[in-house]
C-alpha cells in the first residue's frame, strides 16, 4: 500500500478528509476515489472513522466490511511482497465472511462471495510462487499442496456463484427494450456479466491448478490442455466481449505453457489487432480494460519471442521499448510493466552474448540490461531473485567490480563524481558533429543517470550519526536534481524542499537553489499530468513553493522568477486579480519589471471580461466599482508595460526581440480596452500606428505558411484584423472595412474557414450586447447599435458585388445583435427579420451563382439558420418547411434534429390553438415526409447519444447534447402535462414524466453540475404539480415535493498519456535534458483569447461542418464486469423555478416566488492555447 513517506501525514489526513466528507457525505465516491489513486491506507483510515461515527446511515454502516476487504483485495493486487499479500489476502477474506454472515440478503452477498473466491485464488498464486522460490525448495511440495487445496476450496465457491448467476440472468425476460425500460435493461445485463464472468473464474482454477506442478509432471500437460479446452468454450461462446477475449489469452498461454509457440503466438497477435485501425484511418477508442488486457497479451507474446525456439531478441526490444515508452518518459512500476521490462532486459544480456557482434556493440546491451535488472530489483516479487542474478552475471561479463561503496563518505565521492560527469553527456549530444550517434550516446546518458541515482542512494542510507549533516544535505541536493532530469518529479519536489527547508541557514545559496528546484519539479509534474486528469494538487504545491521564496529569499532573482511562477499559477487557477498583484510586485529594478507590467495589465482586463458578463444576481459577480477598478488597473500596467517595452525596442524591430511578442500582445490587448470603452479611433491608431504597428507585426512573407501559435498565428492575426475592422465600423469608415473584411478573409484558405470566422464575430457580438446590458451601459449600448446598424445598412446595399463571406458576416451579425437584446423583444424581432432575410439572399445567391460562390453543403447550413431565424419570429410553419429540406439533404445532422425539434417545442408553447399537442411530437419525433424524412424528437436524440455515451465513444459536447435532449423531453412532457384539461390525463402525464426523470437519474453519473441543477429544478416542479393535482405515491401517501438524490459520480482512474516511439535498442529519454523556458513572464495569447476577446474565433454551427456523412457508431469492448456507480447522497434542497430550455444551453432558472436566488451561470475559462502549459522553470545545474 501506499504507505512510504505519506503514512506520516496519516493522522491530518484523516482529520481532513472527515472534515470534508461531513459537508456533503459522498461515501462511496470517496472511498472509491482513494483507491482509484492507490491510497489504500487512507481509505482503510476513512472507513475507520465511518465506523466509530453515529451520523453513517445503516445501509453504509453494512457495507463497511465489504468496502474494507475490497480495498485491501486491491492493495494486495498492487503489492509485490508476497507476505505483505498473504497477509491483506486474509484479512480480506475473514471481512468478506463476516459481511456476508451479518448480510446474507445483502444485493452485494453474491458479489462478496465471488471475491473471496478470487481471494482464495489469490493466495494460492502466493503459494505457488512461494513453491517456486530457490530458497523454499525443501518446502516445495508443501506450498504446491497448499496451493491445491486452496484453488479447490475457490471451485467450491466460483461454481456455486455460477449457478446463482445463470438463474439470475435466466429470471429475465429474453428480450428487454432498453428505451422502454432501461433500468431493468441493464440489470439483466450485469446479471449477465456475472455469470459469464463466472465460466472465465471457473476455467482460471483449472489454469491454477496446472501450476501448482512442475513443468516435467504429467498432471501440468494434463491441466493445461482442460483450461485450453474452457477457456477456448469460454472464448466461442462471447468473443466480442473482454470476458471472451480474456479466455483466448489464457488459451494462447496454456498453449505457450506447453512450448506450442507458434500457436500460442497466433492468438496473441489475433487479440493485439483488436481496435486497430488501417493507416490512415482515424483510431478506435479502447476502453480501459481492453488497453490491461492487451498489456498482458503483449506481456505473453515477448514471453514467447525469449523463447528458444524463436530467439528475436531486438524484436522484444523494440516492442517492449515501445511499450514502457509510453508511460510519459517514466518506468513502469506494476506488475505487468515490471514483466514487460524483464522480458527487455533478459533480450539485451541475450544480444550482449551473442558473439558476431563487436565487443562494443555487446557491451552497450549488457549496459542497458544492467539498468534494466537492477531497476526491477527495486521492487519486490517475483523477478526479485532472478533480476539480482542478472545483475550479478551482467557485471561479471563486463568486468566490473561487483563490490558497492561501503560508507556515506565514499559512496557520496562516487556520487559526486558521477553528478559532474552529466554536463559531459548533454555536451556530446548537443554538438552537432555528434548527430549520427545521438541516440546512442542518449542510451549512455540514460544509464549513467540511473547509476548516479542509485549510488547517491546507496549513500544516503549509508549514513550514519557521525555523517556531517552538510555533506548528507549536499547529498540529497544533487539526488533531489538527477530526479528532476530524469522527470521523477514528485521525488526531486519532496527531496528539493526538503533541504530547502532545513539547509538555508547552513547556505543560504543552496537552500534557495533547493526550494526553486522543487518548484521547477511540481511544474514539470504539472506539464506531464495525463490528459482529462486534475491538475489541482500540482498547482497548489507550485503556488506553495513560490510563497515560500519570495518569503525565505525575498530580494533575490529567484524570487522574482517566483513571483512571475505565482502570476501565472493563479492565472492557472483561475485567480486572475491574485495573480496580478504577484506581477506588480516585480521591482522596477528586475529583468522582468517589463514583462511583469504586461502580465498584470493582462490579468486584470482577464478578471474583469471574466466577471462583467455575469447576472446580477450571481453572488460571486463584484460590484461596478471593483470592475472599475480592475479596467483602470489594466489599463495602467498595460500603458506603463507598453510604454517602457516601447524604449527597449529599436524603432526599426526586427520581430525577434526577447519582449516583442508580449509587447504586440499587450497592445491588442490595449486597443480591445479601447473598443469596450467606445474609442474606436484610438484602437484603429493603436493597430496601425508607428513605432511598432501591430498590422505590420502580424504580416508573413507572401507564400510563407504562419506559425502554429504566436503573434504570427493566423489565430492572432486574425484576432487583430477583427479589431481594427470593429474599428472601423465604429468610425463608419467603410472602405476601409471592407479592406480589413478582405484581409481578414485571406487568412482562411477555404470558403469553411471564413464562415467560421463571420460566424463567431456575430457571437461576441452578441456576447458584447449582453454585456453591456448586463452593466446597464445604455449609452454605450446605443452607439454600438447605431454603428452597426448604419454600417451593416451601407454593406447590404452593395449586396450584388459581395462575396458569400460577406453576406453571411452581415447576416450573423444581425443575428447576434438579435440574440443579445434579450431585454428588448421588439428589436430582437426586427434584427431577426433582417438576419433572415439576408440568409435568404444568400440561399437565392447560392442558386443563381452556383458552387463556385458557395458550396452546395454549405447552403443547407445556411438554410438551418434560416429555420432559426423563422422559430424566433414565431413563423413556425415556415420554419418546419425549411427543416424537412435540411433533413432531406442531411437526415442524420444532430444540429439539424435538434433545430427541428426545438420548432416543434417552441410552437407547442406558442398557445396558437391546439398547439400544444405538439409537445408529444417534439418528445417522440415525427415523419415530415411519410416514408422519407423523419424527426427523431427529444427521446429519439436522447436514446442515440446515450448509447454513444455508455459505449464509451462520445466526445463531452455529444454528452452536453445528451443532457440537453432528455431535459427537454421532461420539460415538455411536463408542459404537455399541464396544458391537459382533463385532471386524469394530466396525473398520468405528470406520472409519465416523473418516472422519465427517475428513470434517468437511476442510470445516470457524472452528469454536469450545471445540468444537475437543471434536473432538480424541473424534478421538483413536476412534483410540485403532482401535489396541486392531488396525486399519491406507489404507496397510496400523498407525493411529497424532494430533491433529486443523484448517483456518485465515478472516478476516473488515471490512465497513461502519450509517449514517443523510441529506437529499438534505446531506453526511454527520461534523461534528456529540459529545453530551455521561454522569457520570464506570462503567455500574454493565453490572456487575449478565449473570454477575453470582444471579437474571437470559434466553433460554428451546422454550416460549418464539412461535407461527411453522419459517423458510423463505433464499438468499444465493455468490461468484463462493470461496476454500478454507488448511490449518491442527497443534495441540499434548493427550490428553483426552471426556465425554458433554449438551443445550447440548459434552461435558465428563474427567481423563484420563495425567494431563491436563480442557479450561477458556470464560469467560462478562458481559452488556451493548444498544449499550453506553465513555463518550466529552469534550475542550475548543481556544484558538485
Amino acid at each position: 500500500m501506499k504507505r512510504s513517506w505519506l503514512s506520516s501525514i496519516g493522522p491530518a489526513f484523516v482529520l481532513a478528509i472527515v472534515a470534508s466528507a461531513h459537508a456533503a457525505e459522498p461515501y462511496d465516491q470517496f472511498v472509491q476515489g482513494l483507491r482509484d489513486r492507490e491510497y489504500y491506507d487512507f481509505a482503510l483510515l476513512y472507513l475507520d472513522n465511518l465506523e466509530n461515527r453515529a451520523d453513517v446511515p445503516d445501509e453504509i454502516r453494512q457495507a463497511i466490511p465489504f468496502e474494507k476487504a475490497t480495498t485491501l483485495q486491491q492493495s494486495a493486487r498492487s503489492t509485490r511482497n508476497l507476505d505483505v499479500k498473504t497477509e491483506q489476502l486474509s484479512q480480506a477474506e475473514a471481512l468478506l465472511e463476516q459481511f456476508v454472515k451479518a448480510n446474507p440478503l445483502h444485493p452485494r452477498a453474491g458479489q462478496a462471495n465471488s471475491e473471496r473466491a478470487r481471494i482464495l485464488l489469490g493466495r494460492a498464486e502466493v503459494e505457488t510462487l512461494k513453491a517456486r522460490s530457490p530458497s523454499n525448495s525443501s518446502k516445495k511440495a508443501e506450498f504446491q499442496a497448499n496451493a491445491r487445496k486452496l484453488i479447490t476450496e475457490a471451485r467450491g465457491v466460483f461454481q456455486a456463484a455460477h449457478d446463482q448467476f445463470l438463474a439470475k440472468w435466466k429470471s429475465f425476460s429474453t428480450f428487454i427494450d432498453e428505451r422502454d425500460d432501461p433500468v431493468a435493461f441493464r440489470a439483466r445485463r450485469k446479471a449477465e456479466i456475472a455469470y459469464i464472468r463466472s465460466q472465465l473464474d471457473l476455467a482460471l482454477c483449472t489454469y491454477a491448478e496446472s501450476q501448482t506442478y512442475d513443468k516435467k509432471a504429467p498432471e501440468y500437460a494434463k491441466f493445461l490442455t482442460k483450461a485450453a479446452l474452457e477457456f477456448e468454450d469460454v472464448h466461442t461462446k462471447y468473443r466480442s466481449l473482454v470476458a471472451g477475449l480474456y479466455a483466448r489469452m489464457w488459451q494462447g498461454k496454456c498453449f505457450e505453457e506447453q512450448d506450442e509457440i507458434r500457436k500460442a503466438l497466433g492468438v496473441y497477435n489475433e487479440l493485439l489487432q483488436h481496435g486497430k485501425t488501417a493507416p490512415g484511418e482515424t483510431p478506435k477508442p479502447i476502453s480501459r480494460t481492453m488497453k490491461d488486457l492487451q498489456d498482458k497479451v503483449l506481456q505473453f507474446r515477448l514471453i514467447c519471442l525469449n523463447h528458444e525456439q524463436r530467439k528475436d531478441y531486438k524484436v522484444v526490444v523494440q516492442e517492449a521499448t515501445d511499450w514502457i515508452a509510453k508511460v510519459r518518459g517514466k518506468k513502469p512500476r506494476n506488475k505487468v510493466g515490471l514483466a514487460i521490462m524483464w522480458e527487455r532486459a533478459r533480450s539485451r544480456e541475450s544480444l550482449g552474448t551473442v558473439r558476431t557482434e563487436t565487443e562494443s556493440e555487446r557491451n552497450k546491451y549488457l549496459t542497458v540490461a544492467l539498468a534494466d535488472a537492477r531497476y526491477i530489483n527495486r521492487w519486490p516479487g517475483e523477478y526479485k531473485d532472478v533480476s539480482a542474478a542478472m545483475i550479478q552475471r551482467v557485471l561479471v561479463l563486463l568486468k566490473r567490480d561487483t563490490e558497492d561503496p561501503k560508507d556515506f563518505e565514499t559512496a557520496f565521492g562516487l556520487g559526486r563524481s558521477l553528478v559532474k560527469q552529466i554536463k559531459g553527456f548533454n555536451d556530446e549530444i548537443s554538438d552537432p558533429k555528434n548527430k549520427a550517434k545521438v541516440k546512442a550516446l542518449r542510451v549512455e546518458r540514460t544509464d549513467h543517470l540511473d547509476e548516479t541515482i542509485r549510488i547517491l542512494n546507496l549513500a544516503l542510507t549509508l549514513a550514519g550519526d557521525t555523517t556531517e549533516l552538510k555533506q548528507l544535505n549536499h547529498a540529497r541536493y544533487l539526488l533531489s536534481y538527477v530526479y528532476y532530469l530524469t522527470r521523477q518529479s514528485y521525488e526531486a519536489a519532496i527531496l528539493g524542499e526538503f533541504v530547502g527547508l532545513h539547509f538555508d541557514k547552513e547556505n543560504a545559496q543552496m537552500g534557495l537553489d533547493s526550494a526553486y528546484l522543487a518548484m521547477a519539479a511540481y511544474v514539470q509534474a504539472h506539464n506531464e499530468v495525463a490528459k482529462g486528469q486534475s491538475k489541482d494538487f500540482e498547482m497548489r504545491q507550485m503556488a506553495r513553493l513560490a510563497n515560500m521564496i519570495t518569503t525565505n529569499w525575498p530580494e533575490s532573482d529567484r524570487a522574482n522568477e517566483a513571483r512571475m511562477t505565482l502570476g501565472r499559477i493563479y492565472g492557472q487557477l483561475k485567480k486572475p486579480v491574485e495573480g496580478a498583484e504577484w506581477y506588480s510586485k516585480v521591482p522596477t529594478t528586475a529583468p522582468q519589471y517589463t514583462s511583469a507590467q504586461l502580465a498584470a495589465g493582462q490579468s486584470y482586463w482577464t478578471a474583469y471580461l471574466e466577471s462583467a458578463p455575469k447576472p446580477d444576481t450571481d453572488p460571486t459577480k463584484p460590484a461596478v466599482e471593483e470592475l472599475q477598478k480592475w479596467q483602470d488597473a489594466s489599463l495602467k500596467h498595460l500603458d506603463t508595460g507598453i510604454t517602457k517595452a516601447k524604449t527597449q525596442l529599436p524603432e526599426k524591430a526586427t520581430g525577434t526581440e526577447e519582449i516583442f511578442a508580449e509587447y504586440i500582445a499587450a497592445k491588442v490587448s490595449r486597443a480591445q480596452i479601447y473598443i469596450n470603452k467606445g474609442e474606436d479611433q484610438k484602437a484603429v491608431d493603436l493597430l496601425t500606428g508607428d513605432p511598432h504597428p501591430v498590422m505590420k507585426a502580424i504580416i508573413v512573407p507572401e507564400g510563407t505558411k504562419r506559425a502554429a501559435e504566436g503573434i504570427k498565428s493566423q489565430q492572432f492575426a486574425g484576432l487583430s484584423y477583427q479589431l481594427l475592422l470593429r474599428g472601423y465600423v465604429g468610425t463608419q469608415k467603410i472602405d476601409l472595412a471592407l479592406k480589413a473584411m478582405e484581409e481578414l478573409e485571406s487568412l482562411s484558405p477555404d470558403a469553411e474557414g471564413v464562415m467560421q470566422i463571420y460566424v463567431q464575430l456575430g457571437r461576441e457580438l452578441e456576447k458584447e450586447i449582453e454585456r453591456l446590458q448586463k452593466l446597464g451601459l445604455t449609452e454605450r449600448l446605443s452607439s454600438v447599435r447605431t454603428s452597426f446598424d448604419q454600417f451593416l445598412n451601407e454593406l447590404y446595399s452593395r449586396k450584388d458585388s459581395m462575396t458569400a463571406g460577406s453576406l453571411i458576416w452581415i447576416a450573423e451579425t444581425y443575428y447576434g445583435l438579435a440574440k443579445g437584446l434579450n431585454d428588448d423583444p421588439a428589436a430582437a424581432t426586427a434584427y431577426f427579420e433582417k438576419a433572415a432575410t439576408t440568409y435568404q439572399e444568400i440561399i437565392n445567391g447560392a442558386a443563381t451563382k452556383g458552387a463556385n460562390w458557395l458550396e452546395t453543403g454549405r447552403v443547407v447550413g445556411v438554410k438551418l439558420r434560416l429555420v432559426n431565424c423563422r422559430r424566433r419570429q414565431g413563423e413556425f410553419e415556415t420554419a418546419k418547411e425549411l427543416i424537412t429540406e435540411v433533413l432531406t439533404d442531411k437526415p442524420s445532422a444532430l444540429d439539424a434534429q435538434f433545430e427541428g425539434a426545438y420548432v416543434l417545442q417552441d410552437w407547442a408553447d406558442s398557445g396558437q390553438g391546439d398547439s400544444w399537442k405538439r409537445f408529444i411530437d417534439a418528445i417522440n419525433g415525427a415523419e415530415l415526409v411519410k416514408g422519407k424524412v423523419k424527426l427523431w424528437g427529444w427521446g429519439g436524440a436522447a436514446l442515440r447519444l446515450q448509447r454513444r455515451m455508455d459505449a464509451g465513444v462520445s466526445t463531452p459536447a455529444q454528452d452536453a447534447k445528451m443532457y440537453e435532449a432528455r431535459y427537454n423531453s421532461i420539460w415538455c412532457r411536463h408542459r404537455f402535462a399541464q396544458a391537459q384539461t382533463s385532471t386524469p390525463k394530466r396525473q398520468e402525464s405528470l406520472a409519465s414524466a416523473r418516472r422519465e426523470i427517475e428513470t434517468f437519474v437511476a442510470i445516470s453519473a457524472d452528469v454536469d453540475e450545471q445540468w444537475q441543477e437543471k434536473y432538480n429544478t424541473i424534478y421538483t416542479e413536476v412534483l410540485q404539480s403532482m401535489v396541486d393535482a392531488g396525486m399519491k405515491d406507489a404507496e397510496g401517501n400523498p407525493v411529497v415535493v424532494a430533491d433529486i438524490v443523484w448517483p456518485a459520480a465515478e472516478i476516473a482512474k488515471p490512465k497513461p498519456g502519450p509517449g514517443t516511439t523510441e529506437d529499438p535498442e534505446i531506453p526511454d529519454e527520461r534523461g534528456t535534458p529540459p529545453p530551455p523556458p521561454p522569457p520570464a513572464g506570462t503567455n500574454p495569447f493565453a490572456v487575449i483569447f478565449g473570454v477575453l476577446v470582444l471579437i474571437g474565433f470559434g466553433v460554428g454551427v451546422y454550416f460549418m461542418m464539412t461535407k461527411k456523412s453522419a459517423p458510423k457508431r463505433v464499438a468499444v469492448y465493455a468490461d468484463i464486469a462493470p461496476v454500478l456507480p454507488p448511490q449518491g447522497t442527497k443534495p441540499a434542497r434548493r427550490k428553483r423555478v426552471a426556465g425554458k430550455p433554449q438551443a445550447g444551453k440548459p434552461a435558465s432558472s428563474k427567481k423563484s416566488a420563495a425567494g431563491k436566488k436563480p442557479a450561477t451561470a458556470k464560469k467560462r475559462a478562458p481559452a488556451k492555447k493548444a498544449g499550453e502549459k506553465p513555463t518550466r522553470p529552469r534550475p542550475k545545474p548543481p556544484q558538485a
